[in-house]
């Protein structure tokens, strides 16, 4: 009788197969392949996947050949011809005005914006920033999921700082260096968007950035993607159809006391993201 593949097996199989990727992509060169010109910064658990396949129904934009690259994070040494790899040269006579790429940890990770400003420094970004009470729990369950996560919820969160102690100061002393605590198991830090934010404003003008809730993609995805075609300067297309989310985690409540919890841990960050966004953000009272 043929049973499902354990998701640990599924795992290792993906994890050879990108490894035999990367070592192929390593011994060919792909000098004349475009890098991109816009990143979907993330945030993680905010709808990101989603937002990656509708606009690339879009004649006017191509995307990489994987939406998680992870150049600018964890594979930073293997250097510009690999991550070209990722972007087909175009066709003769085909035009594409926007290349995209989408890696949610790009907003998190502290040495990314110097490496991006570096390399991409006309590039614009998109921004989804979804309530980060819910994106914190949402983030919670997929770790569990995925098996990068032993502990139960509130002891988890009881850990998370003494699990990321230092490692924002070894990501940026060593180009090499990755953290499995800090990419994995950052629940509550993840949402501190307007700490996030303010490292790649100071890099980038505020005009290349579109800040969206997560919620509007949600709920009202046709005016999010005519804001998204308008900042990317790319008139409207029949074939963009914004797909199914698939981010709704209601089969899992988050549990009162820990809702509360985070409500209260976030207050002054989301008035500080305010502030330095707008009052779109509201996600908890304004006046609060």
């Amino acid at each position: 009788m043929q049973g499902r593949i354990p998701l640990k097996y599924k795992r290792i199989l993906r994890d050879q197969t990108a490894r035999m990727s990367d070592i192929r992509r390593r011994f060919f060169r792909y000098k004349g392949n475009p890098l991109p010109n816009c990143l979907i910064l993330g945030a993680q658990k905010g709808g990101t996947s989603s937002l990656f396949s509708d606009l690339l129904q879009h004649p006017g934009v191509q995307g990489s050949s994987r939406k998680q690259v992870h150049y600018f994070d964890r594979h930073y040494r293997h250097g510009l011809d690999w991550y070209r790899s990722f972007f087909p040269a175009p066709s003769e006579g085909e035009t594409c005005p926007i290349r995209l790429e989408a890696t949610p940890y790009y907003l998190y990770h502290p040495a990314v914006p110097g490496r991006v400003r570096e390399t991409l420094p006309d590039a614009r970004f998109i921004v989804l920033l979804r309530d980060p009470v819910e994106r914190a729990y949402s983030h919670y369950l997929h770790s569990r999921e995925r098996g990068f996560e032993p502990l139960g919820l509130t002891e988890a969160l009881d850990a998370e700082a003494g699990r990321l102690a230092g490692e924002e100061d070894r990501l940026l002393a060593d180009p090499g260096y990755a953290s499995y605590a800090h990419q994995h198991q950052s629940y509550q830090q993840r949402g501190l968007y307007a700490r996030q934010l303010a490292r790649w404003l100071a890099l980038f003008p505020a005009d290349r950035f579109l800040l969206l809730k997560s919620e509007d993609l949600f709920e009202r995805p046709e005016a999010a993607i005519r804001r998204l075609l308008d900042f990317l300067e790319l008139g409207p297309s029949p074939d963009v159809k914004p797909l199914a989310l698939n981010v709704n985690d209601g089969k899992f409540p988050i549990p009162q006391a820990v809702r509360e919890r985070l409500q209260d841990f976030y207050r002054p960050a989301n008035r500080e993201l305010r502030a330095l966004a707008g009052t779109e953000f509201d996600w908890d009272d304004p006046a609060g």
